[in-house]
C-alpha cells in the first residue's frame, strides 16, 4: 500500500512539472506571440545550475530554487532584450529559427560545461524512506 501511494504522488508530482511546463509554454506564445523552441532547454539550464550550486555551496536542492528562478529569470530577460526583441516585427518564421539557433547553442554550452554522463544529485534523504518494517 505505501508503493502504491508513492507512485501515486510521483505521477502527481510529474504531471505537476509538466502541467507547469506548458502553462510557461502557452504563456510566452499567447503574451509575446513567439513559439519558442528553446522552452525546454532552459528548463534543463535550470536544473543545471542547481547541480552546479549544489556542488558548489553543499546546500539543499530545495532552498536553491529561489536563487535558480532569479538565474532563470536573468537570462531570460538578457535573451529576450538582445536576441528576440530586434525581430519582433519580422516575420514569424524569424522567431522560430532564432529560438530554435538559442536551444542549439544554450544545449551545446551545457553538454561542453558538464559533460554527456548522467548527472544527479545526491542529498541525505534521496534514498530514505519512511517506511518502518
Amino acid at each position: 500500500m505505501v508503493q502504491f501511494v508513492q507512485i501515486v504522488v510521483n505521477g502527481v508530482f510529474t504531471g505537476g512539472v509538466y502541467a507547469i511546463i506548458g502553462i510557461g509554454l502557452s504563456l510566452i506564445f499567447g503574451v509575446m506571440r513567439i513559439v519558442n523552441f528553446a522552452h525546454g532547454v532552459f528548463l534543463v539550464v535550470g536544473m543545471f545550475t542547481t547541480l552546479f550550486l549544489f556542488e558548489r555551496l553543499h546546500a539543499d536542492p530545495f532552498l536553491l530554487v529561489p536563487l535558480v528562478v532569479l538565474v532563470g529569470g536573468l537570462l531570460g530577460v538578457i535573451v529576450e532584450r538582445s536576441l528576440l526583441e530586434p525581430i519582433a516585427r519580422a516575420p514569424e518564421h524569424a522567431s522560430i529559427l532564432m529560438t530554435v539557433g538559442i536551444g542549439l547553442v544554450l544545449s551545446n554550452v551545457l553538454l561542453f560545461t558538464f559533460g554527456d554522463a548522467p548527472q544527479i544529485i545526491n542529498t541525505r534523504y534521496s534514498t530514505s524512506t519512511s517506511a518502518r518494517h
